[in-house]
């Protein structure tokens, strides 16, 4: 057989491979890629779709950023009725926030929170997927393309937090990995505008420049890394993928600020919100260690909850929200002995138990209590309240001690009749505002909680639950991806999973 010399081939791998040849092709990708950037920035022009006029601060960031994907639909801000809706039914179940304005001065300065706002109380399932987009397509271009500094300002970090806590990402596009990615973006933001430490001042080597001046941050802004903080320490708690915002001294500062602070009635229910997460971020922090078992530790841990009440005003005791965090606090601390099954045989290790128990059942009566029309404006960060509540009360349905009695567990309050419970709610919750279009948040959430009580009547009829079936974490992820399994569930069963992975 004849050989056939490879010199032409090499020649054509040696030509390729030289840096010139590489650079051309690389700057021919660059020009395809700034083609297609320069033809998706054509935005339609009808004149209904034109933005108010904005002031100088903001004016430059009020248009929808350019992407590859234009929206066909492009909408405009919060009305003067969404913002009602968003300030008197949502904004109280995560108050990192203070709307004394109206919606007309929203929009001129703060539009892309007020996008976010009319993202958070449509009820259409296109119009929030379509909102969702041109909000992702926006913080894209603020954030990571336009080089104006002030592309990144308060009113992004305040419209992204609502959108994490609102706008329903993860379950329209059933992927809990984008509650990670933007609280990730969130924390950056808080970062890049520097709001959670103390504004110092800096000196100029420069001839000419004098001391700046130092500049305290707003209250507005102290609330703002207060909610980055609080919802960076749920998610990391909740979804496991990221590390919370770092706690500062400076935002103790904020705290105590936002503690005297008469500016907004929600200030004081926010500041021992805040309070209350930082205990059960430290719980969720050490639970895996011997001291978080240990009596003492839940001694002084339940001593700065009893602290935390005794500085709330008499007309917060009865609060549905504020009484929430404190029972989901209690059953973080109690629920410390839920993860070892074999050292709770002793009368205090029952106690605890027992407590969790009251706690569980506790913030279960609480939730109920919570209106219907309520319902669909309740925050990412209280949602993950309820998931815990209903991970803890499976765990202390099925909990294996000699000492322990389960059906007594069953009889002071049932997961399965509380996962019952909630499907009517979800239900009624549909019905009273109306159509949501195909695959609406509501469908999603009933369809993981139905997938949750048949997986909970499998374990507790099969009476063969293993320490295996419930893992030593604290949060059940019931919204996650594609690729990842709930740390409190090991799944075996095929079509489950590919329920809770929808």
């Amino acid at each position: 057989m004849q050989c056939i010399p490879g010199k032409a081939t090499r020649a054509r791998t040696a030509e390729k491979n030289k840096t010139s040849s590489r650079i051309s092709r690389l700057e021919g990708r660059l020009d395809g890629l700034v083609s297609q950037l320069e033809r998706s920035r054509v935005l339609p022009t009808d004149t209904n779709l034109v933005s108010p006029p904005l002031s100088n601060e903001d004016s430059s960031f009020s248009t929808i950023a350019p992407s590859l994907r234009i929206p066909t639909t492009v909408f405009g801000f919060a009305s003067e009725e969404a913002l009602v809706e968003f300030r008197e039914k949502m904004v109280k179940y995560f108050p990192f926030m203070h709307l004394p304005h109206d919606a007309d001065w929203l929009q001129r300065h703060r539009p892309f929170l007020s996008k976010c706002i009319l993202s958070a109380t449509s009820q259409s399932t296109s119009e929030k997927l379509e909102l969702g987009e041109q909000i992702k397509n926006e913080l894209i271009q603020r954030v990571y393309i336009n080089n104006d500094p002030r592309a990144v300002n308060i009113d992004l970090l305040l419209g992204l937090l609502t959108f994490i806590a609102w706008g329903h990402d993860n379950l329209l596009h059933k992927s809990a990995a984008r509650v990670s990615r933007f609280t990730q973006l969130a924390i950056g933001l808080a970062f890049d505008l520097r709001l959670n430490k103390q504004q110092q001042q800096e000196s100029h080597m420069l001839p000419g420049k004098a001391l700046s001046e130092t500049q305290e941050n707003t209250l507005e802004e102290k609330r703002a890394v207060l909610g980055c903080w609080m919802m960076s320490s749920v998610v990391s708690s909740y979804l496991k993928q990221i590390d919370p915002l770092q706690w500062t001294p400076y935002m103790n500062e904020c705290l105590e600020t936002l503690a005297k602070s008469s500016e907004s009635i929600n200030d004081e229910i926010f500041v021992h919100q805040v309070r209350l997460q930082r205990v059960a971020g430290e719980i969720d922090d050490m639970k895996h260690t011997g001291k978080a078992r240990s009596s003492f530790y839940i001694m002084s841990l339940q001593h700065r909850i009893d602290i935390i009440k005794r500085h709330m005003s008499p007309r917060l005791a009865k609060d549905r929200i504020l009484l929430s965090s404190i029972y989901y606090t209690d059953m973080s601390i109690y629920g410390l002995y839920l993860d070892d099954e074999s050292s709770s045989s002793n009368a205090q290790s029952l106690e605890y138990l027992y407590m969790c128990l009251q706690a569980t059942k506790s913030a279960t009566e609480n939730f109920f209590e919570i209106p219907i029309t309520e319902c669909i404006g309740l925050s990412f960060t209280f949602f993950t309240q309820l998931a815990r509540t209903i991970l803890v009360l499976f765990k202390l349905s099925t909990f294996k001690n000699e000492a322990w009695d389960n059906k007594f567990v069953r009889k002071e309050i049932d997961v399965l009749q509380v996962l019952d419970r909630l499907l009517k709610v979800i239900d009624e919750a549909k019905l009273m505002i109306g159509s949501q279009g195909d695959d609406g948040f509501l469908d999603r959430s009933s369809i993981i909680f139905a997938t949750v009580k048949s997986w909970c009547l499998s374990k507790l009829e099969s009476k063969h639950v293993t320490a295996n079936d419930v893992a030593s974490g604290d949060i059940c992820d019931f919204i996650s991806d594609e690729n990842y399994v709930p740390e409190d569930f090991v799944l075996d069963d095929a079509w489950l999973k590919e329920y809770l992975n929808l």
